[in-house]
């Protein structure tokens, strides 16, 4: 049996018979890896959200696959697209940013946020040319009514996935918290 493969530009070459369970897993990733790499871009994009959009046109977005609240902390990443690059580096430490993507830790009880980690793009999207990046600021207080506040919001307002209580089946309701046998302050 006589088979054919196209090399690098096309023409067609003889391959060697396929004999064997190697040979076959071999031919099978051949095929089956080319269109898993190809199909990248759309099965791992990051799911943006927009969350908020300042006076100045700058739109906030969080991506929602990866977001997580544990109890009064939740880890989110944020995008934030700038209408026109920014040449004044006051916010940031470098010129002609469009895009801004943080790792932003978010502590909704005391109602002040971090960057864990940041990256600054000269595109919109997080894309273009890597300006520089920064890691773990300090908290801040979150000021209300700011896409801040609304970015907290959002980050809030996830399901909490703290761990069951031990010894909780996998999918039930956490155990209320446990009633004192009696009343504080009753004799007996």
């Amino acid at each position: 049996m006589m088979s054919f493969n196209f090399g690098l530009y096309g023409r067609p070459r003889a391959a060697a018979p396929v004999a064997g369970k190697r040979a076959r897993w071999a031919l099978a990733w051949g095929l089956v890896l080319p269109t898993l790499i190809a199909s990248a871009p759309s099965w791992a994009q990051a799911q943006w959200n927009e969350v908020s959009k300042a006076r100045n046109g700058d739109v906030w977005a969080m991506e929602t696959g990866t977001a997580r609240r544990i109890g009064d902390n939740a880890r989110v990443w944020v995008l934030i697209n700038h209408p026109l690059p920014i040449t004044n580096p006051a916010p940031y430490a470098y010129s002609g940013v469009r895009s801004f993507r943080a790792l932003v830790q978010v502590d909704c009880k005391e109602q002040r946020a971090r960057r864990l980690e940041a990256s600054y793009f000269s595109q919109p999207n997080g894309d273009g040319r890597l300006l520089g990046t920064s890691e773990n600021d300090d908290w801040f207080n979150v000021p209300p009514d700011t896409p801040d506040a609304d970015l907290m919001k959002a980050a809030c307002e996830l399901p909490d996935q703290a761990p069951a209580a031990p010894g909780t089946p996998a999918g039930a309701a956490p155990a209320p918290p446990a009633t004192p046998a009696r009343p504080p302050g009753a004799r007996g």
